[in-house]
């Protein structure tokens, strides 16, 4: 076959792939940390909506952040896999069993043997990693990052842009929610621990 007549693989530009990753970080990964700092709000009530929509707004904005001080020109794909699937087993953990993941969690998973362990895998984990982790990690494989290869100071300038985003997606959503925030996280200190997939790089370091 004539190798002009093979479509080439699709790209995505550096800053979109890490801002889709952060995207569906947020909605896929923190169901159990929505649900509990929206618990005794109504659905329809516009208070609960904004206070979400900061939230939203900080996980973005912090995962943001690590992707653009971390994410260089060859990890970047390796990484957004890594946290992808990290991000899928912590996520139904946290949302099978109502546990956080703090250090003495990671802790006590690292400690635990094999025949314990295998009393915690399951159809739901088989799923849940299927559907969250392989068939993005798939889709992640299948897409070209093209900006990564040019390096040099466009992909300073690009990192840099992201990193600004993310300050600026923090601040916002703090000046913006800061009166509910601010008992939230004083009054249910464990949420921190839910934000998923950076709750389990804090255990880890």
């Amino acid at each position: 076959m004539d190798q002009s007549t093979v479509a080439p693989r699709r790209g995505l530009g550096y800053v979109a792939a890490v801002l889709a990753a952060c995207l569906y970080w947020t909605l896929a990964f923190n169901q159990r940390l929505f649900a509990a700092a929206l618990q005794g709000r109504a659905v329809d009530e516009p208070a609960a909506w904004a206070l979400g929509l900061a939230i939203a707004a900080l996980l973005v904005g912090v995962h943001l952040a690590l992707l653009a001080l971390v994410a260089g020109q060859r990890s970047l794909k390796p990484l957004l896999i890594a946290l992808t699937t990290v991000g899928a087993l912590v996520a139904h953990y946290v949302q099978a069993f109502h546990v956080v993941i703090d250090p003495s969690m990671l802790r006590n998973a690292l400690r635990t043997d094999w025949a314990e362990a295998r009393e915690l895998l399951s159809p739901r984990l088989a799923l849940d990693m299927l559907l969250y982790a392989a068939l993005p990690v798939a889709l992640l494989l299948a897409l070209r990052i093209d900006d990564t290869r040019s390096g040099g100071w466009r992909l300073v300038k690009q990192r840099l842009a992201l990193l600004a985003l993310a300050i600026g997606l923090i601040a916002a959503a703090l000046a913006w929610q800061f009166s509910a925030l601010a008992p939230l996280v004083r009054q249910q200190r464990e949420l921190r621990y839910l934000a998923t997939p950076i709750n389990a790089l804090w255990a880890a370091t």
